[in-house]
């Protein structure tokens, strides 16, 4: 950096700089106190471990479900992996499509308007290769579904004194967790349950309609348990109401049976219950006094759940027991419940997400990580809540709508959570957490216009590989994020967002540098010159000054970082060739036309010009020199 002496005033030139931007959004508190690898504001950009603050990759549709127009309900999305199938399967407006790896999308008709709210959330875990669903609502159960003989199998479950209302499904050890809202309990399945099940006469004849409470009906041992007051139907058309409990292996049933005579190895095709083995119940277990309401459930490391309330948390270690004592009903009488929060707890279901070994929830007093709550509640300190840097974007939460709506991921050491901001009652905005960097990277957008707006996520690996972000947006399409695009085959379009298959759309990105006050904060100082560094980049930019909180005019308008390479041609016998542009290019202004400041920022932009194919920026660092005015001017 050259020396510079001022002949008139013989003031002295300081400089002042943004390093990185490793340090990621500190928008919480006075700009001129960050340091300088922290920005006061960014968005819908990315700043890598290197600290170069890059372009974020845009979201595209990856399927056409159900249009790109209007609004829907959209209710839930996940991967499902088995041997025999590998598919993304998206729950919208009650029903159930499987999309493949090329986004080819196919009803699932066995499920059909199972989900009979469309317009509440749903829910699903998967255990070995089955699928079990549920959705908030008095009249649907849960189901299971797997794919066998080359369609796919529903089997519904006949619980007759269970939630039909079951909420947050989770699998941990090979069984099932379901909440059941009407008695804040909690019920736990057989382990790898299968509902898939048939009862099929075997005693040499017929049997003929009428009474067999007493006689019984001899069947082949039985593949599960049956319950008193069951209702199962035969091939025939026959109708078998049991009088009594039958367990795993019994060769009797008890009962009254109407409608038709039934034939000797007839089959009568049960869906079993999930919450009962051997005929006999499995306790359902509550947390705390019982009296709190759930908010969501989460798998944790071991046998450990994680049980959120509104305002408290329960750590779950659901070992299981030997089947001879699942089956007395007993399996959860003794799981280790103890309580480690008992003033915060997650907003959300989705909201929770597995970074390493730790649980990061959105609560109501902002991000929170599950091990420092813990360590908070044993200390009486306030180490649990993690989004201080960025309190003013959660205080922007709409936390009514955030309720049951917040959804959060992580993928490729981001932590991303999906919610909704002022006046939105859909999720809008999505706060990035970087944990390579423990940084906020700050949140995205997109197009004012054109809101990214994920309503929740998974992680789709067809073929066990080549892992990609995907998203259900409010529209109900799946969304890709277009970060698994290898840099030297990204083009333009990866960093737009495209959510209706054939416009792209700027992302308005943009970031705010911490303030600079070249050593002191007191003195007014007059700026002399800045030098910008961009790293490969090739986007259009603006650069707007930013003197003691107010923008000054603009210092540059479409700027163009980069251009890759530069091509010389002759006209003679001379060939064509290429020159190489150096890895980093410097653009040095003059800032002498400003007035005198105490502090300086820089907001840098994408362009409104920038209406060709460059849209990528890679900022690595701003450099800036101030004379400190010895005397101050009269103001």
């Amino acid at each position: 950096m050259p020396v510079y002496f001022n002949d008139s005033i013989d003031d002295i030139l300081l400089y002042d700089r943004q390093a990185s931007f490793i340090g990621g959004q500190v928008s919480n508190f006075r700009e001129n106190l960050l340091n300088d690898s922290q920005a006061e504001l960014i968005k819908d950009m990315s700043p890598e471990i290197s600290g170069v603050l890059k372009t974020r990759r845009g979201f595209h549709r990856f399927s056409n479900l159900l249009g790109d127009t209007s609004s829907t309900n959209v209710q839930a999305i996940h991967f499902f992996d088995s041997d025999s199938r590998e598919r993304v399967i998206a729950a919208v407006n009650s029903s159930l499509y499987e999309i493949e790896s090329d986004g080819t999308v196919t009803s699932i008709p066995a499920a059909s308007s199972k989900l009979s709210s469309a317009s509440n959330p749903a829910y699903m875990c998967q255990v070995a290769d089955k699928m079990y669903w549920s959705s908030d609502t008095t009249t649907t159960k849960i189901f299971e579904l797997k794919y066998s003989g080359g369609a796919w199998v529903k089997t519904d479950s006949t619980d007759t004194t269970y939630p039909a209302n079951s909420k947050y499904l989770i699998a941990n050890s090979g069984r099932v967790f379901a909440y059941d809202p009407s008695g804040n309990q909690i019920f736990v399945s057989t382990i790898l349950p299968n509902l898939a099940a048939k009862v099929k006469i075997n005693n040499g004849g017929g049997y003929g309609t009428g009474d067999y409470t007493s006689s019984g009906m001899t069947v082949v041992a039985l593949s599960i348990g049956l319950s008193s007051g069951q209702t199962i139907t035969f091939d025939s058309g026959g109708s078998f109401l049991l009088s009594a409990a039958a367990e795993e292996g019994d060769t009797k049933i008890y009962g009254t049976l109407s409608g038709s005579a039934v034939t000797d190895g007839e089959e009568a095709d049960v869906g079993s219950t999930l919450f009962t083995m051997g005929g006999v119940t499995i306790n359902p277990f509550k947390v705390g006094t019982g009296a709190e309401t759930v908010t969501g459930m989460y798998s944790w490391v071991g046998f450990n759940v994680v049980v959120f309330c509104e305002n408290s948390i329960y750590l779950v270690d659901t070992n299981p027991l030997t089947a001879a004592a699942a089956s007395a009903g007993n399996a959860t009488s003794t799981f280790k419940i103890r309580q480690v929060s008992n003033r915060s707890g997650a907003v959300s279901h989705r909201a929770v997400a597995q970074v390493g070994e730790d649980l990061i929830f959105l609560a109501s007093d902002g991000v929170r990580s599950l091990k420092r709550t813990m360590a908070e509640e044993m200390v009486a300190e306030q180490s649990g809540v993690i989004s201080y840097p960025i309190q003013n974007l959660i205080d922007s939460i709409n936390w009514s709508a955030a309720a049951q709506k917040a959804a959060a991921t992580f993928w490729n050491g981001l932590l991303l959570i999906s919610v909704p901001i002022l006046s939105s009652t859909e999720n809008n905005c999505v706060l990035v957490y970087s944990a390579d960097t423990n940084s906020w990277i700050g949140y995205w957008q997109g197009n004012p216009d054109y809101n990214i707006k994920p309503v929740d996520f998974c992680i789709a690996a067809f073929g066990g590989y080549a892992e990609k972000l995907l998203t259900l947006d409010k529209v109900g399409n799946p969304m890709e994020f277009r970060d698994y695009v290898s840099p030297q085959n990204a083009v333009a379009t990866d960093y737009q967002d495209n959510f209706d298959g054939s416009n792209y759309r700027d992302t308005a990105w943009k970031a705010v540098t911490r303030g600079m006050t070249f050593g002191d904060q007191l003195s007014p100082k007059s700026p002399e010159f800045c030098e910008w560094e961009f790293d490969r980049s090739n986007a259009k930019v603006d650069i707007i000054p930013i003197l003691d909180g107010d923008d000054a005019d603009r210092l540059v308008t479409d700027l163009e970082t980069g251009v890759g390479a530069v091509t010389l041609t002759s006209s003679g016998p001379v060939l064509p060739f290429t020159l190489s542009e150096s890895k980093v290019r410097r653009f040095r202004y003059s800032l002498t036309q400003y007035d005198p400041f105490r502090e300086l920022q820089f907001r840098i932009e994408q362009s409104t010009g920038d209406t060709g194919s460059s849209k990528y920026v890679s900022l690595r660092s701003i450099h800036s020199g101030a004379f400190m005015d010895t005397m101050e001017a009269d103001q």
